[in-house]
């Protein structure tokens, strides 16, 4: 009797050890069809995120205010499309920007979020063409994002090639399973050069990153 109570007693402290580890929430991929492979990145990410405990959502051609309440119910987020410095291009006409627009229509700033709205928001990847520099009258996207509560954001300062992309997001994934956020860079960014050369990896490797990459996603 007491070997079964001891057994009974390892058995649930294994659980719950396990499960006190184990990550939940949403992830959210909102991605458009003006990006041809940007599905892709749905595709390719859906087992990992299952696999570190968490519900993935993929969302087709959202409009700026559906990625925005993405935003706030996601524990990482991903955008996939056309863009330039400060601004995301959207479904349906519209745009999200850093800051300077309203918080309605075709222009949405993220500057006009409440404070603290993005704080359950551990990662943001914004895929797309210079989505990590600032434009003069639209800011940074990467900056608000934090600003607003995010843990971290990754924007790009260059021209990016979809099947690149596409790759160095399978391979970020794959490592933040069981590692950090930047030893996930650190895996996709040398992975990337072996399977598509150096100038592949150095697009994604030039890339503007804010806030702690040195948290886990697991």
């Amino acid at each position: 009797m007491k070997k079964s109570i001891l057994l009974f007693i390892i058995l649930l402290g294994i659980v719950l050890t396990n499960s006190s580890f184990a990550a939940y929430g949403a992830v959210y991929v909102d991605y458009m069809d003006n990006f041809s492979m940007s599905k892709e990145i749905y595709s390719e990410i859906t087992d990992y995120a299952t696999d570190m405990g968490y519900t993935c959502y993929g969302r087709r051609n959202p409009t700026n205010s559906a990625m925005i309440s993405h935003m706030k119910s996601s524990n990482i987020y991903i955008a996939s499309g056309h863009g330039s410095p400060g601004l995301f291009e959207s479904s349906g006409g519209t745009y999200i920007v850093g800051k300077n627009m309203g918080s309605s229509g075709t222009y949405i700033a993220l500057s006009t979020l409440p404070s603290s709205s993005l704080k359950n928001l551990k990662l943001a990847f914004c895929y797309s063409c210079e989505s990590g520099l600032t434009e003069s009258e639209w800011g940074n996207l990467i900056d608000v994002t934090v600003d607003k509560g995010a843990k971290c954001a990754v924007g790009w300062n260059d021209s990016i090639k979809e099947e690149e992309d596409v790759i160095w997001n399978k391979l970020f994934f794959e490592k933040v399973q069981t590692e950090t956020i930047v030893e996930g860079f650190r895996h996709a960014d040398y992975w990337l050069e072996v399977k598509k050369g150096t100038a592949a990896k150095n697009r994604m490797q030039n890339r503007y990153e804010r806030g702690n990459i040195y948290q886990t996603l697991y």
